[in-house]
């Protein structure tokens, strides 16, 4: 409610500023384009040994069985730690240098993924590149994007929120994230194989 009030008072952009969004989407795109660029500088011939767009990994991939309860424990053991360092780091008074850094990363790393991977691959292999990361691309950036707009509010004062209110959205997030870890280990692998 008071934000719906504020939004009224001072106009859409304030909104969105206090919210802490937009300057995180704008360095977002700029990195996407900065990893396109820095994947164009590499060439073909020194891209093509990178994780997913390397056409041994997709011939295993063809061939290779998961494990439900052993890639469970692995994927869980790759996302846990940065999200959970992700939200200890977000809530202390470098909370704006963690996230922009991270987003930055993430969207140099998916700039230069799309890049080496129609390089490698061609233009036919773009549903697979898309699918690595869906659906559960999906619910992690959820995540993030909550995580980010409770910690943001945390340390601008926007809303003092109870202890009922951090413990419902820790929960709501959590969900989304379990959801996100299951739809990568049971659901991702197999919509992955069926487009190679």
């Amino acid at each position: 409610m008071a934000l719906r009030k504020l939004r009224k008072r001072r106009g859409h952009k304030e909104y969105r500023e206090r919210k802490g969004f937009l300057p995180l989407e704008i360095t977002f795109f700029l990195a996407f384009f900065a990893g396109i660029i820095l994947a164009n500088l590499y060439g073909k011939n020194k891209t093509g040994q990178y994780g997913a767009v390397n056409t041994y990994f997709l011939q295993q991939l063809k061939q290779t069985s998961f494990r439900g309860n052993e890639y469970l424990l692995y994927v869980a053991g790759i996302r846990l730690p940065v999200i959970l360092g992700l939200f200890l780091l977000g809530m202390t008074a470098a909370y704006a240098v963690v996230h922009y850094a991270y987003v930055s990363y993430a969207g140099a790393s998916l700039g230069f993924l799309f890049v080496t991977g129609v390089m490698s691959l061609g233009i036919r292999r773009l549903p697979f590149l898309i699918l690595s990361l869906f659906p559960h691309g999906l619910f992690y950036v959820l995540v993030y994007a909550g995580m980010v707009r409770l910690q943001w509010g945390y340390h601008r004062n926007y809303r003092k929120r109870s202890v009922r209110e951090w413990v419902e959205t820790c929960a709501m997030l959590t969900l989304l994230l379990t959801i996100g870890i299951l739809l990568e280990v049971y659901v991702a692998p197999d919509l992955c194989r069926k487009v190679l």
